[in-house]
């Protein structure tokens, strides 16, 4: 018994000179990794207009199922998302869909403050998505 605790001692005396790594975290927020996965996010191309053109094909490569896409035509006879919507709740962070994607209208952002009371709130629309999370 007396071994052990001079061996937990002897741990807290080495790590008590070493420098402190705690942030103050609403005040401060981690920088991520660039390769860190975060919410994800569709993009836009230079005339404003999303790059996504409904194949549907991060909705089938999409192991939790969280992404439903309805595509429509415009009158140029281009394709676009008329809905699409993301379980953020259910959602694994994989990056298939980005992956997937042929067009490469579907990005990960950086963002981790994801945490919200309202189950509804979970459920992003393609307004929400088009928005680009910091």
């Amino acid at each position: 018994m007396i071994v052990a605790l001079a061996k937990g001692l002897a741990l807290t005396f080495k790590t008590l000179f070493r420098p402190r790594i705690t942030l103050q975290y609403p005040e401060e927020k981690k920088v991520m990794y660039e390769r860190w996965r975060g919410r994800p996010y569709l993009t836009k191309g230079e005339d404003g207009q999303e790059l996504c053109i409904a194949c549907g094909i991060c909705a089938r490569g999409c192991p939790a199922q969280c992404i439903k896409i309805t595509g429509g035509k415009r009158e140029d006879n281009s394709r676009y998302p008329v809905k699409f919507e993301l379980d953020i709740g259910r959602c694994i962070f994989c990056s298939y869909c980005t992956q997937s994607c042929p067009k490469d209208a579907i990005k990960m952002s950086h963002a981790y403050e994801l945490a919200t009371e309202d189950k509804n709130k979970m459920l992003l629309s393609k307004e929400v998505l088009l928005e680009r999370p910091e």
